[in-house]
């Protein structure tokens, strides 16, 4: 807290559940140093729409693109950031498909987008898909090569959209 210094009673100590130092290590840096940036965020978020657009179109072109964009992200850390953003986006997705929008937790301003993305998505897409950015982060974890683990993320994204 900002008080004592102390973890006890802070944001970081409500928001901690991490499994792993790193884990805990990666939540504290994003707590004090949120991405604060318009511009980054917006980035990242146009990277999500651009591989969700292109699976959707079944354009393997344009989702290799899209991995190429999010392999240019500049640390593992925000890759692996995006992997679990990915997951919780499809985690809305679902729980839409299953007719729960109270347990989605989407907002007014993003329910058109999820919607869509539920009504075009197969009902077992973001469930396989989840698993798809959990393997990626695994891969980033073990230091593969971030193109190499992209490629990948959309090459086994492809085959569950088709």
């Amino acid at each position: 807290s900002l008080r004592s210094g102390e973890k006890k009673g802070s944001l970081l100590w409500v928001l901690d559940r991490t499994r792993t130092p790193m884990g805990g290590r990666l939540l504290r840096a994003w707590v004090e140093r949120p991405l604060l940036s318009a511009v980054a965020i917006r980035r990242r978020l146009n990277a999500v729409a651009a591989l969700v657009d292109a699976l959707l179109a079944r354009d393997l072109a344009a989702g290799l693109d899209a991995g190429e964009r999010m392999a240019a992200l500049p640390s593992r850390d925000r890759m692996k950031a995006f992997c679990r953003y990915g997951s919780a986006c499809l985690r809305k997705v679902f729980m839409l498909q299953q007719g729960l929008p109270q347990l989605a937790g989407v907002n007014e301003a993003e329910k058109a987008y999820y919607e869509r993305l539920a009504a075009s998505f197969k009902k077992t897409f973001p469930r396989a898909a989840t698993g798809v950015f959990d393997r990626t982060q695994t891969l980033l974890e073990r230091n593969v090569n971030q193109k190499i683990a992209f490629t990948d993320l959309v090459n086994r994204f492809y085959m569950l959209a088709v």
